[in-house]
């Protein structure tokens, strides 16, 4: 499973749209729709943020 299809699981998963998403990770719908379809590999900084924001969502509705 490539990060993308990860990211993609994962934000499925709490019912997220790209857009909404990319909000809370604050990056582009498109960076968030290019990394999911593997046109782009993310930088690390992208990734954190990602990061945050799965663990701000997971978080807020009390799965961690």
């Amino acid at each position: 499973m490539t990060i993308g299809q990860r990211i993609r699981a994962l934000r499925s998963a709490h019912r997220m749209s790209q857009d909404c998403f990319a909000i809370h990770a604050q990056v582009s719908q498109w960076t968030i729709s290019s990394i999911e379809r593997g046109k782009h590999t993310p930088y690390p900084r992208t990734l954190e943020r990602v990061e945050a924001a799965l663990t701000k969502i997971e978080k807020r509705r009390g799965r961690k």
